[in-house]
């Protein structure tokens, strides 16, 4: 049932690129509560990773903008993810984060560049813009075309990187770094917390200003040298909507058949069944075996029959 119609109904425009299946369902969630409370909503979508092309996470939004990569960067998704080895550790990690940044200041030549269409958006004079917190480029395209409040979201809890742009202090001794982070959590003992720490100083002193040094002469190249520093237009940011605290059934969607396979073993165990899986953008299948073997040996001690997915 559609929501009454608000005493002043917004435009809103929702940056929702096509890169990772979890960060797109929870903002295109956030854009179908938005049209139900009576805004109108349109959806900017990049399509970073071309399997989800056809997938932009919102039921309700009518307007979707999507927009290709050139040809010669279409395929930098899949290159980035595969890797020989994605469960070599913290090596691997750090390098991936850092690829990470590679691949957003690639898709933000992309967006500034393409002069059709931030006219198009400028054409729109939308109110309000939101934007996952993973890199400072939407906001400053929100900017460009003059929104009037920039609006942040993040479908994982306040990581440091995105904390720090606030003036939130980060605390080594007992927050883990996403990058890398650490099983025990506030329980890290001295030689843990001392990793932490260095992975909190390569965080803050590589990882951040890296994406700053990237996008910064990308922007004011498109948008002029007098346009103001990402970090500026960041801290103007009004509001955040994190997923600290998930919300059951917020992404929830329509049940599609199952395989009788997999309708077979959900009806055969009298105990329940647990699905694994580390995300779409993780492939087990270049798991070690013994990495492999290990997770079977602890599946073993559960009394749940559990399903180890891709």
């Amino acid at each position: 049932m559609e929501r009454d119609v608000p005493k002043r109904k917004l435009k809103v425009l929702v940056d929702n690129p096509a890169m990772a299946f979890s960060h797109i369902q929870f903002v295109g969630r956030l854009a179908d509560v938005l049209v139900e409370a009576g805004h109108e909503v349109h959806m900017l979508m990049l399509n970073v990773d071309p399997k989800f092309t056809n997938y932009s996470g919102t039921s309700k939004v009518k307007k979707i903008i999507r927009v290709d990569r050139p040809e010669d960067r279409n395929d930098v998704m899949n290159q980035m993810l595969d890797r020989k080895d994605p469960f070599a550790g913290v090596q691997n990690s750090l390098r991936g984060f850092s690829d990470f940044v590679d691949l957003q200041a690639g898709y933000c030549e992309d967006l500034v560049n393409n002069k059709a269409l931030m006219t198009q958006l400028g054409a729109e004079n939308y109110d309000v813009g939101i934007t996952e917190l993973y890199g400072p480029c939407s906001r400053a395209i929100f900017h460009h075309i003059g929104v009037k409040t920039s609006l942040g979201a993040l479908a994982i809890h306040l990581y440091s990187g995105a904390s720090a742009a606030f003036g939130i202090p980060g605390f080594s001794s007992y927050v883990p770094n996403m990058v890398w982070p650490n099983i025990n959590g506030p329980n890290m003992n001295f030689w843990e917390r001392a990793m932490n720490l260095f992975i909190d100083a390569h965080d803050i002193f590589n990882l951040r200003d890296y994406g700053q040094k990237l996008m910064q002469p990308l922007i004011s190249k498109a948008f002029g040298a007098d346009f103001p520093s990402l970090r500026e237009i960041t801290r103007n940011v009004s509001l955040v909507f994190i997923n600290m605290q998930y919300i059951g059934r917020i992404v929830k969607s329509e049940a599609k058949p199952i395989s009788h396979e997999i309708k077979s073993i959900l009806d055969n165990s009298a105990s329940g069944v647990v699905l694994l899986s580390f995300g779409s953008m993780t492939n087990t299948s270049k798991m070690s075996e013994h990495m492999k073997k290990s997770y079977l040996t602890a599946f073993a001690h559960f009394p749940t029959m559990i399903l180890f997915g891709n």
